[in-house]
């Protein structure tokens, strides 16, 4: 990858807290500047377009606990449903598997949220494994959410299965 140098100036303050999280996440700070300039063109572009908002635990966690999983179930296919016309207008109709994983991450991708999903060579098959440490209520959204996705994009009569905070997609 090509890069450049460039010069900017920034308050003191500022820089102390650059420094101070850099260090916290053990990254250079270069790196670390790379990643936040990296979330503005993907995480923000992309809940600007398609209407998302980040939503911490703490207020996540109350809410999805009193929220009856039937009406979760009925959100998140909601939710899914309108994302997926929006994916394939910009998109198109040949969306790759790893494409449409990655912009999905983008909707889920905080630090309460990971993903795991790699190719198994002689079967074809894709695993997508989601944990989170929000709520197990979460992780039924999230399932909902992704079977929607999966069947209205490639038309598949794809399941998820849950375990606790997990989440598996065969696919």
């Amino acid at each position: 990858m090509k890069t450049i140098t460039r010069t900017i100036r920034l308050p003191h303050d500022t820089d102390n807290n650059i420094i101070l999280e850099a260090e916290r996440e053990g990254l250079p700070i270069s790196s670390f500047l790379n990643k936040i300039i990296e979330q503005h063109f993907t995480v923000k572009k992309f809940q600007a377009y398609f209407g998302c908002m980040l939503c911490t635990p703490q207020i996540c966690t109350p809410i999805i606990a009193i929220t009856d999983p039937d009406k979760l179930t009925l959100a998140a296919q909601t939710t899914a449903h309108e994302m997926s016309k929006r994916l394939l207008f910009t998109l198109g109709t040949n969306i790759k598997i790893e494409t449409l994983l990655s912009e999905i991450s983008k909707v889920f991708g905080n630090q309460d949220v990971n993903y795991l999903y790699f190719n198994d060579p002689p079967t074809n098959a894709i695993t997508f494994l989601i944990h989170n440490n929000v709520h197990p209520r979460w992780t039924l959204y999230m399932a909902s959410f992704l079977e929607t996705i999966f069947n209205d994009i490639f038309k598949n009569n794809v399941r998820c299965k849950i375990n606790g905070n997990m989440v598996k997609i065969n696919i």
